[in-house]
């Protein structure tokens, strides 16, 4: 950034950016006239808008008519398990993380790839 100025807006968009939050605005707040008015946008809950959005379009059509059955709900919930896609080439560390996060379960598939744009079509 030029001189002492400070960003308007500071975007953590890697999972482990929130972590060092009060680092980051110490840092600013130090060396940057006017950090005190910058907005801080964290990817959890922006991720998590763009997903609901994303499985509101592509679930759009098979909506089902009548709720499940309990049984069958309980079964499903039981045999459930996590399966990771990730954007890039860290998915040693995030094994590591699932193993970490998900102790008594099986280690979930953990896929790599470069996930292209986040656009949703209509929006």
């Amino acid at each position: 950034l030029p001189g002492r100025a400070a960003p308007d807006v500071v975007g953590y968009f890697c999972t482990h950016y929130p972590v060092l939050d009060g680092t980051i605005r110490a840092e600013l707040g130090a060396h940057r006239d006017g950090a005190q008015s910058t907005a801080y946008i964290a990817q959890g809950q922006l991720m998590a808008t763009l997903f609901a959005r994303m499985a509101r379009a592509r679930l759009q059509g098979h909506e089902r008519a009548q709720p499940a059955p309990s049984a069958l709900l309980a079964r499903l919930t039981a045999q459930a398990r996590p399966a990771i896609t990730i954007s890039g080439h860290n998915g040693e560390v995030t094994r590591a993380l699932a193993r970490t996060v998900f102790p008594g379960d099986p280690e979930p598939p953990v896929t790599e790839s470069e996930l292209g744009t986040s656009a949703v079509a209509g929006h």
